[in-house]
């Protein structure tokens, strides 16, 4: 016998645990994505930060010799002349100050890029935290619906405990795209898999236009019918 409310009962526990599981594998692939980026962060970054400081000590040591060379002949160090790069082999032949210039500008550069290893590496020990912390939860609350606010307060802890602001920046990162899973959940944005059990929108445009085209039809045939008696 048909029992509409059993069905109603069976028809929501799946729609529950597709609506859940779409959250769930959200909310778990933004983990696994952080932790990636971890990963790749810590492995390229460590490379490209010894590999600067070497470039850096040979750029100091190369700064104070030609400073001392300077010095011990002032009379060529004003010389005019073109900045090339330091380690070009052409540059010995250009004046000391050239050379001096071209060399610490080749410095700068070098600390402007160490800085911008070092903040990524910022990011990575936030990104490092955030997935160490949110693992243990995402496999105890597979089920819950609000795994995804969870990890929201958890962000929301961890940003009290930091002053960085490369650290809130990455925080904020994290919190955006979690913030797009609770969107897509509460403001009734359809989820992947989730059952609907109205019919489509243009199913219901083309079930009018046919009607009105039936009706159309038969008020034409009835206007011929009549015009030819």
């Amino acid at each position: 016998m048909y029992d509409k409310r059993l069905c109603i009962t069976k028809v929501e526990k799946i729609k529950n645990f597709y609506f859940l599981g779409s959250t769930f594998i959200s909310v778990r692939d933004i983990v696994r994505k952080y932790e990636l980026q971890t990963i790749n962060i810590e492995n390229q970054n460590q490379k490209k930060i010894a590999s600067a400081m070497v470039e850096l000590d040979y750029l100091q040591n190369r700064i104070k010799n030609l400073t001392a060379l300077k010095n011990q002949y002032p009379s060529t160090a004003y010389q005019g002349g073109q900045v090339l790069d330091a380690k070009d082999s052409g540059a010995k032949y250009l004046p000391i100050t050239t050379q001096i210039v071209a060399a610490t500008t080749d410095l700068n550069n070098i600390q402007e890029s160490l800085a911008r290893f070092k903040d990524e590496l910022i990011k990575s020990s936030i990104f490092k935290a955030f997935v160490e912390k949110a693992k243990p939860i995402l496999e105890a609350k597979r089920n819950n619906p609000h795994l995804a606010e969870d990890l929201l307060t958890l962000c929301n802890e961890l940003d009290q405990s930091v002053t960085n602001p490369i650290s809130r920046i990455a925080l904020e990162e994290i919190k955006i795209e979690l913030s797009g899973v609770i969107t897509n959940k509460e403001y009734g944005l359809r989820q992947i898999g989730e059952i609907v059990s109205t019919p489509p929108a243009y199913l219901m445009f083309m079930s009018l236009g046919l009607f009105i085209g039936i009706v159309c039809g038969l008020i034409w045939s009835f206007f011929l019918n009549e015009s030819k008696k």
